[in-house]
């Protein structure tokens, strides 16, 4: 019984898992890591009935909106309530380019914070992601 046992009558596209059995106890190998395949079931779909499935658009759960930030530089703006924001500034497109590596960016802190954690994520122009955690005291 060689590798190709399951072909014939299995095809691949049955196969929805494969897993490795260290140190399983077999006639043909004892002591010796296993191969398990596990086939669907008879009734699952299989990738060509997929396709005749009818396809829907799902449009999304939620408006787009823009981040709140509050400007307590304007009077109107500071309030007796406590700002609790968690989430301080969200700032999806910043761009930079091989002149200007640097930005500066302000935003005003929240009324419970003292140390803050900063969470930036990127992407190269390359195309490589970028992502640096640090806490600010």
């Amino acid at each position: 019984m060689g590798a190709n046992y399951c072909a014939p009558t299995n095809p691949l596209r049955r196969c929805c898992r494969a897993k490795i059995l260290p140190n399983t106890f077999t006639i043909y190998s004892p002591d010796k890591p296993a191969l398990a395949v596990y086939l669907k079931k008879g009734n699952e779909p299989d990738a060509n009935s997929v396709s005749a499935l009818p396809k829907t658009k799902v449009v999304g759960y939620s408006t787009v909106k823009e981040f709140y930030s509050p400007d307590y530089s304007v009077a109107e703006n500071r309030r007796a309530a406590l700002d609790k924001r968690t989430t301080l500034l969200w700032q999806p497109y910043l761009f930079t380019d091989r002149n200007n590596q640097k930005i500066t960016v302000s935003f005003y802190n929240n009324d419970i914070s003292t140390d803050l954690y900063l969470v930036l994520e990127g992407m190269y122009e390359a195309g490589k992601l970028v992502r640096v955690e640090k806490m600010l005291k």
